[in-house]
Order: structure tokens, then sequence, then C-alpha cells
């Protein structure tokens, strides 16, 4: 008891660390926007995707009682993952032995896997908890004992597992298996004896209403979550067989961090995962306590893979990993009971020196997968937080917040309480609904801060991107974590375009500009106004640089796009035809008052040095600005 209740404590001591430190991401801003919701209200949002309803309702009791900050928010993951290693002791003791159900509550405990969903505010701690309670119940619905109630606690843990995550299929599939794998013999061996017929054919309806309590329970929402799992586009990322399996198993056995410490482990994995298919008896109970980890961790695989869900959604094999500790964690117990019973007494003592040590050396890199789940940039989420404290020291009135998910909002409006609008993009599938509504936006107000995020599964004709991008004038385009962060300015220059007639290099020409009021004010944007031209296919890519230099030649202020703010690559030009392309070059704030020269240039793309030649110089000068 002493030894699991440590365990425990490790495991909270590492679920709560630093849990509150990092900013919720989309998905938690998704989850706590929809815990705010009455049932009525979330249910048709949510027959929209693939989520089911319980968890963030359960949220959103919760935040009731704790607040609604990161912490808070967290916390009930936190506790669900808590549990899921208290569940996994249990099945270990229950299948196999006390001692390999403290292995494997081990490897749950120190799994940067598990670690990781446990501290976001997400349905996958809480489904890995779920599934963990119901094998401990499936694992004894054998015993006559209290089978009735077994029955209808089935039943119920099941359904709410579906009504946490549709992921949870692949537990009640395995279970089905290793049903039919205790049945199915006993039926074959046993067909003459009628008493014990009986005996199994009520077991198997026992079973049958089980599920069939689930499917009732579950049937409401069974149309809705067919529909829309076949319809959900696979957004995972292409690799072949060999590396999706790397990347599962490195996922269950070590963690998300897996890759920095695979070579060192994976030998020890190996050698447990035998000493875990080793029998201690051959007798039709043992052989089933053997295989039901294992089963239930290659039903999860199989349909995984199946489903060709490669790397994008390995968080649906959350339960799968308390799988695989069970095996592992009976293969560390078979390998000091065979030490313990069968080696000469001479061997023993080394034997169990052998077995200790490597055992510890296999837990090792898990400490410095925590080290990196904690603070390599790879493993931290997107710093919404930090944006908005970003977006919220620039803000002025006139201007206005664009997200290009509407579901971005909600985690937006958690940190954002300012006065600035926020508009969700695009509103229609229509493209030219689309456009049609960033042109309001864009004559409405003076700056926009737009916010690309899963840009391409909202918008994949870019549609709001190009109409910001040829009908705005970009100030700046910046990557936050997963997050595009754009500025752009509404008002365009007053003068008329002024013909320049420049040749840059070879081929291409900039035939006219227009540049804002040659007097501004530090801290405000100049927009200008380009037309390029080119009279020769183009084979490279270039940048377009505008640079404000003081009277000494030094660079005070510098903008670098593509044209058209990338809308527009040079290797696409058209020959012949004009390219209008729009920059505004921000002044900085503290930029001293005084005379400036704009100048105006091409580079390429993968050698910034290497500017293309116009009238003898690598820039156009474009005049003078005057700094107020």
């Amino acid at each position: 008891m002493a030894l699991i209740l440590a365990i425990l404590l490790l495991a909270s001591a590492l679920r709560f660390h630093r849990l509150g430190e990092q900013s919720l991401w989309y998905d938690e801003g998704v989850s706590y926007a929809r815990s705010l919701r009455t049932l009525p209200e979330l249910i048709p949002q949510l027959q929209r995707d693939v989520h089911v309803p319980v968890y963030v309702t359960l949220l959103g009791w919760w935040q009731r009682l704790t607040g609604v900050s990161e912490f808070a928010l967290r916390a009930l993951s936190a506790l669900f993952s808590i549990t899921s290693v208290a569940w996994t002791y249990a099945l270990g003791r229950r299948l196999h032995h006390p001692l390999a159900g403290l292995a494997a509550a081990a490897l749950v405990a120190l799994n940067s896997f598990s670690i990781y969903y446990a501290q976001e505010a997400r349905m996958y701690a809480m489904l890995a908890a779920i599934a963990g309670g119901s094998m401990w119940l499936f694992v004894g619905f054998h015993l006559p004992r209290r089978r009735r109630i077994a029955v209808i606690a089935l039943g119920l843990v099941n359904a709410l597992g579906l009504y946490t995550h549709v992921a949870y299929a692949l537990v009640i599939l395995a279970q089905a298996l290793l049903f039919a794998l205790w049945l199915g013999p006993a039926l074959f061996r046993e067909w003459r004896d009628s008493a014990a017929m009986n005996r199994n054919l009520r077991l198997l309806m026992q079973f049958v209403l089980a599920n069939l309590l689930t499917l009732t329970l579950f049937l409401p929402w069974l149309p809705v979550s067919l529909r829309q799992v076949f319809a959900q586009p696979n957004l995972s990322q292409v690799m072949s067989l060999d590396q999706t399996l790397r990347q599962i198993l490195g996922h269950l056995a070590y963690g998300i961090a897996f890759e920095h410490n695979f070579t060192d482990m994976t030998f020890f994995v190996f050698i447990f995962l035998f000493f875990g298919l080793i029998p201690t008896v051959i007798r039709r109970r043992a052989l089933w306590n053997i295989a039901a980890p294992i089963v239930w961790v290659m039903v999860s695989v199989a349909v995984y893979l199946y489903l060709g869900l490669t790397t994008r959604y390995l968080r649906f094999l959350l339960p799968a990993q308390m799988a695989l500790a069970l095996w592992l964690g009976r293969g560390v117990w078979m390998a000091w009971r065979l030490q313990s019973r069968d080696w000469a007494l001479r061997w023993r003592h080394p034997a169990k020196l052998i077995i200790v040590l490597g055992a510890a050396f296999s837990l090792l890199p898990f400490f410095g997968n925590l080290s990196l789940l904690y603070d390599h940039p790879e493993f931290q989420r997107d710093d919404v937080r930090g944006l908005v404290a970003r977006i919220n020291s620039d803000l002025r009135e006139g201007d206005a917040l664009l997200v290009s998910a509407a579901g971005f909002g909600e985690v937006l409006g958690y940190y954002y309480r300012g006065e600035a609008p926020v508009y969700g993009l695009p509103i229609s599938r229509d493209g030219s609904v689309t456009r049609a509504h960033v042109l309001e936006l864009i004559s409405a107000h003076d700056r926009l801060h737009v916010i690309f995020y899963g840009a391409e599964e909202q918008d994949p004709e870019r549609v709001v991107e190009t109409t910001l991008n040829s009908d705005a004038f970009e100030i700046s385009d910046s990557w936050v974590d997963d997050m595009r962060y754009a500025q752009y300015i509404s008002e365009g220059p007053a003068a008329p375009l002024v013909a320049a007639g420049a040749s840059f290099g070879e081929s291409i020409s900039l035939d006219a500009y227009a540049v804002g009021a040659r007097e501004v004010t530090a801290g405000d944007a100049l927009p200008a106004q380009l037309v390029w031209s080119t009279d020769a296919a183009l084979d490279r890519r270039y940048k377009v640089f505008l640079q404000l230099l003081d009277l000494d030649g030094r660079l005070v202020a510098q903008r670098d796009s593509e044209p058209v703010g990338g809308s527009a690559k040079t290797t696409a030009w058209p020959v012949g035809e004009s390219v209008v392309d729009q920059h505004a070059l921000l002044i900085p704030s503290g930029l001293p008052a005084g005379e400036y020269t704009l100048i105006v240039g091409l580079y390429d793309i993968n050698n910034p040095a290497a500017r293309l030649a116009v009238e003898g110089n690598s820039y156009l000068d474009l005049g003078t600005v005057a700094v107020r």
C-alpha cells in the first residue's frame, strides 16, 4: 500500500507541476467556451463536429467550484490522470500480481504522453480514466458474485466513455474480442455439458445486455457520431507504416518526448515485453489474463492504423498507453519471479541486481523526457496569452481583430477584454461572400490585427488572406508558435501613382509607385503601392524590401516581404501584366524627428545579399519622408 501511495503522490506532483504556467491554446479555449454553455445550447453545436457533451458539461460544473484560471481548468484533467494511474495498478493487481500493478502504475505515472494530456483542459485524461475503470469491471465480469451489478455498471461506464469521446469505441472493441477469446473456447469445449453450457450462455447474455445498455444510452448520439466521424477529413501527416508504428510505440512506452531517448530505452522495453508473454501456468484464466492488455493495445493500434490516423490523433490512443504499461508491468514481475524461483541459489542475488539495475536504467530516460516536456519549445502550447498582450499594447481606436477560425475567438476571448471588435472569418464557404465581408471590414476600420490559425482548413482558397493582401496594406507578418499574426492598415496613399520605369535586374520593372503622406508621426505606418511587371518568366523568388535611412545612410526601419504579402510570388508573375503590390512601413515609435530617405529593392529569397541591380545601385530612391 505504501508503494502505490508513493507512486500516486509522484503522479500528482508531476501532473500539478507548473500546471497553470502555459497559456491556454486553441482546443482548450474551445473547451472553456463550451463549458459556459447550457446543454440545450451545447448539443446543436457539438452535433456539427466529432465531440460529445460529457466532458465540457463536467468542466462547466467544475469551474463553478474552482474558478476559471488555467490551473483550475486543467486540474480536472490532472485528477482524472491520477485516477488512471490508480486504475492501472488495480488492473495489474487483478490480472497478474501487485508487483505487476506497481510497475505498470509507475510507467503511467512517469509517461510524458500521459502527463501532457493531464495538463490540458481536454477530455483525453478523462477518456483514459474511464477506460481504466471499465476494464477493471470487465476483467472481473466472469466472477459470479454481484454480476447483475457488474452488468449495469459496465453498461453505464461504457456509455459514459462514449459520451466522453467516440475514440472510446476502441476500448469496447477490445472488450468484445477479449470476451470472445474467453467464452469461445469454453463453448467449444463444454458443448456437451448442459450445466456448463447454461452457465456460459448466461454469461453471454449478461455481456450482451451490458452492451445493449451502452448502445441504448448512446443511441441518441450514434447517428451524429457516425456521420461526423466518416465525414471528418483525415488531416494526418502521411507516414510509412514503420514510421507510424515507431511513433505509436514511442508515445505509448516512453511519452511524447521519446525521439530524444528512443534508442537508449528500446532494448529494455522489448526485454520486458518478452517477459510479459511468459505464462506462469498453462491454464485458461492465466492465459487470458496475459492476453488481456495485449489484445487491448493491439486492437486499438490496428483500428487506428486501419483508419489512417498516423500522427495528428495519437491522443486517441491514450487508454492504450495503460494497456502497454500493464504488459510491460507483467514483464517486470515475471523477470523478478523467474529469477526468484527458478534460478540456482548462487545466481539469484546477481540476477536480482541485474533486474533492478535494468529496470532503474530503463526509467532514467523518463526523467529526461519530463525535463523536455516542461521546458522544450517543441512541447509548449501556443502562447495565446502572450499574443493577446502584444496586441493589447498596440491597439488604437478604430482597430479591429480578425481570426481565421471562428473557434479561435473563444480562446482569444479568455484573454482579450478590449473594446476593439473581434471578427471570425471566413463567415461562409462562398468565397465571394467572404471577400465582400473582408472588404467591408477593411473600409470600416483603420487597422486590422489578423490571427491566422488553421487557415488551410478554414479557408483553403485563402480568400481572407488574398483579399487583405490585395486591398489593404500589410505592416508585418510574424509567427507566434503555430499562430501567424499580421497587421494591416486600410488607408493607402492619397497621392497618385508616379511613373518610375526602373529596371531591376534583366527582366523586372517597377513601372509606378505611390507613397503615403511625406510627413508622418513616429509610431504610424507609411503606406506604399508598387506596380511591378516582368518581360520574361522568372525562375527565382524575390523579396521586396522597403527601408528608411537616416541622413548618414543608417537603417532605421525596414519591411521585407514577397510581393502582395506572399500572394504573388515572382515565379508566378504573368509576363507583361502589372502586379500591384501594397506595403506599409512601420515608423518606430522612438524615432527622432527629422528627414529620412525611403528606398525600395529586390533580393533573392535564398540569398538576401544578392540584390537586383537598379540604375547602377542596389536599391531605388523613392524620396524623403519627414518624421515629426
